[in-house]
């Protein structure tokens, strides 16, 4: 079998704007009414008073901070955005793809060897068309779920060929070749959707590592030689897991 996983990162921040909702600027304070002062119960005319002035103080605040406000709700707006940039294909690209097999593990990244991100899915889809005869397994934790959709769905959109029978009836992957360990441990089970780290330590494994996660990898694998390092690392990890559960589960 063939151990795989990818690495994702997002587009430019422009590009990634772009593809996002706009955001909505809020509403401007506007003109303090002390009609819309909800007063309950009170009828003590110095308590009114000073349950309008305290609600005047409060508008007065949102009305001097409401520029600030924007522009912090704007910036939030912005980087919510870029976090979930990698999780799609519209807004995220293909960074790395790992492989593991009894020979030994190979990491495939965008930038080194004058590789990018179409040569990495190029070279994805021939390694399938080498198992498609001898029905050699490529297996991955949530592959149906993210990994094989994210890569066609770029092959699609950097005109990379994706082959014939990697998608039967539409839909169904061509579960002769590709394994999916999320979908193997949960056996029918719908929703049982267990995470990959979960299960390699329970079979033994490692975990993640500590205080490093896939949304660090973009940044990681485009920083300074430590923080690559660190990068591949992750990557090499999480194929080691995979490889681990996979075994467990009997997929040869």
């Amino acid at each position: 079998m063939i151990v795989f996983d990818i690495e994702t990162g997002p587009l430019d921040k422009s590009t990634v704007l772009s593809r996002t909702p706009d955001f909505k600027q809020p509403e401007p304070p506007g003109e303090f009414d002390p009609s819309t002062v909800k007063l309950g119960n009170l009828k003590d005319e110095a308590k009114i008073a000073a349950k309008i002035e305290t609600e005047r103080e409060k508008h007065g605040r949102l009305v001097a901070n409401y520029e600030k406000d924007v522009a912090a709700a704007k910036d939030s707006h912005e980087s919510e955005a870029m976090e979930k940039a990698a999780l799609s294909p519209i807004t995220g690209e293909v960074l790395a793809i790992g492989y593991k097999s009894e020979k030994g593990t190979v990491m495939r990244i965008s930038g080194r060897d004058g590789l990018d991100e179409a040569d990495l899915i190029s070279e994805f889809w021939a390694r399938y068309q080498t198992c498609i005869a001898p029905a050699r397994k490529l297996v991955g934790h949530n592959i149906f779920g993210f990994d094989l959709p994210f890569l066609i769905n770029r092959s699609w959109v950097l005109d990379v060929t994706v082959p014939v029978g990697v998608i039967d009836r539409d839909r169904f992957w061509n579960e002769r070749i590709f394994i999916d360990t999320m979908k193997r441990w949960a056996l029918g089970r719908y929703g049982d959707w267990v995470k990959l780290d979960t299960l390699s330590q329970l079979f033994g494994g490692t975990g993640k590592p500590e205080g490093v996660t896939g949304a660090m990898f973009a940044d990681l694998i485009k920083g300074s030689e430590e923080e690559q390092k660190t990068a591949v690392e992750y990557l090499f990890n999480d194929l080691e897991m995979t490889w681990k559960v996979a075994v467990a589960m009997g997929v040869m």
